[in-house]
């Protein structure tokens, strides 16, 4: 009984703790999920854009996916997660962060139908888009600050700090690519060719 009691204790400190650090830009119409990872709030409905994909999909990476009913593609706005062939150090080893980061997001979304909404296609014909994932019914789960939350993926700043919050607390709590040290994936792909 105490146990339940203690652990009760903790998620209303834990919801109380992320209340003080919400995105200005969800507050209208926010709860929290505790769904695999850290707190991330969910919307009620999703925000309208110029374009919209529906579907399952097929991840290529920890930002990137094809959606498996028209192979279009998408590229989650924002952030920049490790390259799947992308190593980081976490011990003095290394470990496949990419992958690992690509598991972590294809986990999340275990196989469900994904919205993904954008203004804009990139150069490679990819949908710049800020995606979510319907929970129950109680929201939409931002699948963006969800990869940045959970330390699979860093706030691209270049594009926008939408997510620096989200990252400053997986740095702080050593989630994901946090654990240990690693090269930004911008930074990687100036390196390394794929």
């Amino acid at each position: 009984m105490y146990k339940k009691i203690i652990i009760s204790a903790l998620i209303v400190i834990a919801a109380g703790f992320y209340w003080l650090f919400i995105d200005a830009q969800e507050a209208g119409s926010m709860r929290q999920a505790l769904k695999n990872g850290a707190q991330i709030t969910l919307v009620d409905d999703i925000p309208t854009a110029r374009f919209t994909l529906s579907g399952r999909v097929k991840l290529s990476d920890g930002d990137s996916l094809k959606f498996r009913n028209d192979d279009k593609r998408a590229r989650l706005y924002a952030i920049d997660s490790p390259e799947l062939a992308q190593k980081c150090q976490k011990n003095q080893k290394n470990w496949q962060c990419g992958l690992s980061a690509k598991q972590a997001l294809q986990q999340q979304i275990s196989g469900n139908d994904i919205t993904c909404i954008g203004d804009e296609y990139d150069k490679y014909d990819r949908l710049i888009a800020t995606c979510y994932l319907k929970v129950g019914n109680k929201g939409y789960l931002n699948l963006n600050a969800w990869q940045v939350k959970n330390g699979w993926a860093t706030a691209y700043v270049y594009y926008s700090k939408r997510y620096v919050k989200q990252q400053s607390y997986a740095k702080q709590q050593k989630l994901g690519i946090w654990q240990g040290t690693f090269l930004e994936p911008f930074k990687w792909r100036q390196q390394y060719t794929r």
